[in-house]
Formats: structure tokens, sequence, C-alpha cells
């Protein structure tokens, strides 16, 4: 019996850090856009993350990246881009789609979950995207998205973050080079 009731406290301990997540909707044009949410206190940190090329808000890294945010206190609301594709809950098939989506729109659809995560009380919001999900997150803030910071995870090619650099100096009115001199000093310290 003893062993029944330790089985069943480590089940409980498994899924207590399991989250209450939602699927939520946004009008995106003459698309809807699907996202999971995960709300803590409003104030304390959003992170929105952003998927890579032709992927979803329910692939392994994002929820990995999803489950690890939220079991440490923050809000987190990971979107899935269209692409063109009304409430798309899979990965883009290229043989059956033609692609025709352009980082414009990708820019535009997180502007608009930025704003709906504001319109939630969010004003502390973080933006992480992964791939090319970070190229598009460094063009959404030349379309004067207003977060309080950004996470590159493994960025899409040199010339996206030389861009997004540059917006981001730019944004944060930092001079040219110091920020990323302190970076590059910080990585070489370990």
């Amino acid at each position: 019996m003893k062993a029944i009731g330790q089985a069943l406290f480590v089940v409980v301990l498994l899924f207590s850090t399991v989250g209450h997540t939602k699927e939520v909707s946004l009008e995106l044009g003459s698309m809807i856009g699907l996202a999971n949410y995960d709300a803590q206190d409003v104030s304390e940190p959003l992170f929105l993350i952003n998927h890579g090329t032709f992927m979803h808000k329910d692939t392994e890294t994002i929820t990995a990246l999803h489950r690890a945010l939220f079991d440490r206190g923050l809000s987190v609301l990971s979107i899935t881009q269209t692409l063109g594709i009304s409430q798309r809950k899979e990965t883009y098939n290229c043989e059956r789609n033609v692609h025709r989506v352009d980082h414009r729109e990708a820019a535009f659809e997180i502007k608009s979950w930025v704003s709906w995560a504001q319109d939630q009380g969010h004003n502390n919001i973080f933006l992480l995207g992964h791939s090319r999900g970070g190229n598009q997150v460094m063009r959404a803030l030349k379309n004067d998205v207003v977060v309080k910071g950004i996470v590159l995870l493994a960025p899409a090619h040199q010339q996206s973050f030389e861009n997004g650099r540059e917006t981001f100096e730019k944004k944060i009115s930092l001079e040219a080079g110091a920020f990323w001199k302190e970076i590059e000093n910080k990585d070489k310290q370990g």
C-alpha cells in the first residue's frame, strides 16, 4: 500500500509543473492565428515564442521552451505563424502548399500577438525567436513592436543577425559596437 501511495505522489509531482495551457486564437487579417498561452502574474515577464521555418507552436523545441519558462514562474505565449493557412496546427507541407509568405506578414502577426498580450494585462514582454523565428522577431522590431527585450535561439542567418543588430542598437540607443563588445567579452570570460 505504501508503494502505491509513493507512486501516486510521484505522478502528482510530475504533473504539478504542467501549466494550464490554453489554446487561444486571434484574428490576423483574413486568417485566424493560434497560440498556446500559460499565464502567471501579469506583472512578471511574458515570453512570446516564435517558431522556426514551417514549424508550429506544438513542436518539441517550442513546447520544451514553453514549459521551461512557465516552470520558472513566467507567462508564456507560443504562437504559430499562419503562413497563409488559417488555424494552422501542423508543420507546413511544402508539397501541398506553395509558400508565398514573406517576413512582413510574420512581423505583422508578431506585432498583433504582442498587442493581444498587452490586452491581457502583460506589459513586460520579451520576444523569443527560434531559427527563422529569430529573424522574424528582429524584423518585427523594425515594425515598431515595443518589448522589453529579445532572445534569439539559433537565428536564421548572418544577414538577418546584422539587420537585427542594427535595428536593436537604434531601438535601445546604444553606441554601435559597444554593446556587442561587452557581450563578446562576457563570452570570452565564460
